[in-house]
């Protein structure tokens, strides 16, 4: 991306080399994983189903447990009616329900079928509109269902993307030398180190899930997951007095502080969240999801120049400056959305694909201080606003053993609304002492993940 980044010598070339060994083995960990995952997907493909996920339950059938999926059905019953006044969606705590069967203990009962609806879609070829099995439905919070408990452990690797511009660092001693079509015009400073040249490293993190069905429709959801640190770092090379602050905390534009001989930006950045949703399936591949999240991302930002400043008379005397800002954001709210079955023949793989989005109350902060010739005094302020959080994942799964699956997939995370570094330098002011805040930032965050799915 930079030209700079890796030139001999540099604070960057000299951090490079310290962690490149840990970047390989990451891209090696990550590689290993994928390549993995395919082969175990390919080794699967013909064997024998085993297992469920969440838009499908275990049947028993001599005594061996089999796939039972939403989306493929089994023959029809023979008998099959509506509200027959002998407990259906009263009775049952559904909405509606289809009732296979007479009165007694005997009935079978097909939870969650809309009004006048037929399972199986109403025909031999079947489709999306059916429960796989019956269910025997029972009274209470927990009704008979199998599996009660669904658990994901899974490593999430993230990257950060969509870091827009904002130059930093500006040439200050700009000439037209070279032939160009477009020149610009002699003395007009350009970008020399610009927010968007820093090549962040993935960041990576534990993402756990459990999921308890209270009964064949509806279930209580819970995941967590915290990714630390997204790295970034860039630098310019070292030109003496060619460089400018290009509005930083009140300096600049030029003619602000200049006479910089290097620059550099560093920044990191952490991801955490938890939520609780509440789940209902449907009669087709669709599970529907509504609940409460908490999501924090918090991100730091470290500006370093040198210059030389000459007293007259005197000797010439080396300066560093070291600029630091913080900015926090915790969001609450709620959010909505679905998990959807996107490819299940009855086999051991199937495929998903999770939505969800929600708006969100964000308490928001930044913190700027540092050292110039002498201790800057901390400044800091504070918002509060509402924001914006998404989330997609598209999964595949293999299921190994019954109990046992194999997941991975690409997650795309997206906020909006919030407070980050390179935008509260341009609110605070050494000069005077003051600083705002800025809130209407965003970032966007991609990555795999891979890991297990166990239930009982």
């Amino acid at each position: 991306m930079n030209a700079w980044k890796d030139r001999e010598g540099s604070p960057r070339d000299t951090r490079a080399d310290e962690h490149a060994g840990g970047a390989r083995a990451f891209r090696v960990a990550v590689g290993r994983g994928m390549t993995i995952t395919a082969l175990l997907l390919a080794l699967a493909a013909p064997a024998q189903a085993r297992g469920d996920g969440f838009d499908a339950f275990l049947d028993g059938g001599d005594g061996v447990p089999a796939e039972s999926s939403v989306l493929v059905p089994t023959e029809s019953p023979e008998t099959l009616a509506f509200g027959d006044g002998l407990g259906t969606a009263v009775d049952e705590g559904y909405e509606s329900s289809a009732i296979v069967g007479g009165a007694g203990d005997g009935r079978v009962v097909y939870p969650g079928a809309e009004p006048g609806f037929i399972p199986y879609g109403g025909g031999a070829e079947g489709g999306f509109g059916a429960w796989y099995g019956p269910a025997n439905v029972g009274r209470g919070l927990f009704l008979p269902v199998s599996p009660r408990w669904i658990v994901q452990t899974d490593a999430l690797f993230l990257w950060q993307g969509n870091i827009g511009s904002r130059p930093l660092y500006l040439n200050d001693n700009v000439t037209t030398t070279v032939p160009n079509p477009f020149p610009p015009p002699v003395g007009t400073p350009t970008t020399a180190l610009d927010i968007n040249q820093t090549a962040n490293e993935a960041a990576a993190g534990p993402r756990i899930g459990v999921i308890l069905n209270l009964d064949n429709v509806y279930s209580v959801e819970g995941n967590y997951f915290n990714v630390r640190p997204f790295n970034g770092e860039q630098s310019t090379p070292h030109s003496d007095a060619a460089y400018g602050m290009n509005n930083i905390a009140g300096f600049g534009p030029p003619p602000g502080l200049q006479n910089i001989d290097w620059a550099q930006v560093t920044t990191d950045a952490a991801i955490q969240s938890a939520e609780l949703n509440w789940r209902r399936r449907t009669c087709g591949p669709v599970t529907w999801l509504a609940g409460f999240r908490w999501v924090e991302w918090n991100q730091n930002m470290q500006l370093l120049d040198h210059y030389r400043t000459t007293a007259p008379g005197g000797p010439t005397v080396d300066n560093a400056e070291r600029f630091n800002v913080a900015t926090v954001n915790d969001l609450y709210g709620g959010q909505g959305g679905a998990d959807v079955m996107l490819w299940n023949n009855g086999g051991p793989i199937r495929f998903n694909a999770v939505g969800k989005a929600g708006v969100f109350y964000n308490t928001a902060g930044q913190t700027f201080g540092g050292f110039s010739g002498t201790t800057l005094p901390t400044l800091s302020a504070a918002a509060q606003q509402t924001a914006f959080f998404g989330e997609l994942g598209i999964f595949g799964t293999w299921q190994m053993t019954d109990w046992l699956a194999w997941r991975t997939g690409y997650n795309f995370f997206w906020l909006s609304g919030v407070a980050v570094p390179v935008d509260q330098l341009a609110k605070t002011d050494i000069g005077t002492g003051t600083a705002t805040i800025d809130t209407n930032g965003s970032v966007f965050l991609n990555g795999v993940q891979f890991g297990l799915e166990s239930r009982w």
